[in-house]
């Protein structure tokens, strides 16, 4: 998804646009990552539901969005280090809402996500 017009912080690179040009509106978890972790067997209002979420849609650059492709936290990372927090917990937060699996390696990357919060961040 491209976006049309607007001004956008770009949290994986910590830019803000104002063109949209070379913007994309990107999922936090992609959805063919998801079908391969339960998607597969969602009907079809949950898929919807699922590709509409505005919780799992954010403005990146389109560079980013697609160095990310499908892949989890333990295969790829945004630059932006200062990000990592806030990447892994809504990561976690999109997963445990749509009841998708967590594989050791993402559940080991996602730990070392949160490890960037400040303590008040997470239990």
């Amino acid at each position: 998804r491209t976006a049309a017009s607007g001004r956008a912080h770009d949290a994986h690179s910590e830019r803000t646009r104002t063109r949209a040009g070379g913007l994309d509106m990107a999922d936090v978890v992609p959805r063919r990552h998801a079908h391969g972790q339960g998607g597969d067997h969602w009907d079809e209002r949950l898929r919807r539901q699922f590709a509409n979420d505005p919780d799992n849609l954010i403005p990146v650059s389109a560079s980013a969005n697609r160095s990310k492709g499908a892949r989890s936290p333990d295969q790829w990372l945004p630059d932006n280090r200062r990000y990592w927090c806030e990447y892994g917990q809504h990561w976690e937060r999109i997963k445990q809402r749509y009841q998708l699996m967590v594989t050791l390696q993402e559940a080991d990357a996602l730990k070392q996500l949160l490890s960037h919060c400040p303590l008040a961040a997470h239990p």
